[in-house]
């Protein structure tokens, strides 16, 4: 196979100021292709190494949902299933109305994480994620967090509206419970 494209297209990024660039091309397990460039510090003094790595943030959030979709297909759990039934801390989904804490007419379903419409938002600071890595000396796993989310109110009933959200993040705890394997090995 002939790479060279691949290489000039990353040489061509590069020269528009793309700080790093690492671009594995794999197949059956075997790299094909595997190149590193840039720098991977601000002064641009220290080159970019396979050993870098790259903070992917909201750009996980398509891989989720496609493995949620390849869940789904291999039967795993169905888009219109309730997450209390996967994630029973959810069973007990709460918002907080004149202060007083009541059950959501709705019921949180898979679709709704998908959908980023289940009323939960992206508060990281709060203290039931705390609470949860303290338990895990700052090693909470993705189950872990999801369920700690469980314990703070909803933002507004699940189904009501779009909130960009940690919604993926309890999303991807779900394919962790119907599947048995973490995320990681999930995906």
């Amino acid at each position: 196979m002939n790479f060279e494209p691949l290489h000039e297209a990353m040489q061509s990024l590069a020269a528009k100021g793309v700080p790093a660039l690492e671009l594995i091309v794999m197949r059956d397990h075997e790299t094909l292709f595997h190149e590193v460039m840039g720098y991977s510090d601000a002064a641009r003094t220290v080159k970019a190494a396979p050993s870098d790595r790259y903070w992917l943030y909201s750009c996980t959030k398509p891989v989720t949902a496609a493995a949620a979709m390849r869940a789904m297909e291999e039967g795993l759990f169905e888009l219109e299933q309730p997450v209390a039934e996967l994630l029973p801390a959810y069973r007990d989904a709460y918002l907080l109305k004149d202060g007083a804490r009541v059950k959501p007419e709705s019921v949180m379903t898979v679709r709704h994480l998908m959908t980023m419409s289940a009323g939960l938002n992206y508060n990281f600071n709060r203290e039931s994620i705390r609470r949860a890595n303290e338990r895990r000396g700052g090693c909470a796993t993705t189950v872990e967090i999801a369920e700690a989310l469980a314990e703070d109110p909803l933002d507004f009933e699940p189904g009501a509206r779009f909130q960009y959200s940690l919604c993926h993040d309890v999303l991807a705890a779900v394919i962790e419970k119907a599947s048995g394997m973490t995320f990681r090995d999930y995906v």
